[in-house]
């Protein structure tokens, strides 16, 4: 569903003991990280750090404004355990229409 430029975004992913979507949630003992693109695909954020919620459930709340670039943005989440970081693909995640 499209949100209105100048709405807070929040972004948010799982992350599991492993690579299955079956194994139980739980929590990289370095975190999970953030990189956002505009639909021009530049960074916009660049590696900041998502608040835990829950175990294995990360959050991070983005606030775009009524000039931020309208169309699909994208991400890559990275989880760090130990010195294991596992980045996701870049991935869509929300699309932005004029306000």
């Amino acid at each position: 569903m499209p949100n209105p430029a100048g709405t807070e975004i929040l972004l948010e992913c799982e992350t599991r003991d492993g690579k299955q979507e079956t194994l139980p949630l739980g929590n990289p003992n370095v975190g999970v990280t953030l990189k956002l693109y505009n639909p021009s695909n530049a960074i916009i954020v660049n590696g900041e750090n998502m608040t835990n919620l829950s175990t294995g459930r990360w959050r991070y709340a983005y606030q775009t404004t009524a000039g931020s670039p309208v169309g699909v943005w994208t991400a890559i989440f990275t989880a760090q355990d130990g010195s294991t970081i596992v980045p996701t693909a870049k991935i869509e995640v929300f699309e932005l229409i004029a306000p």
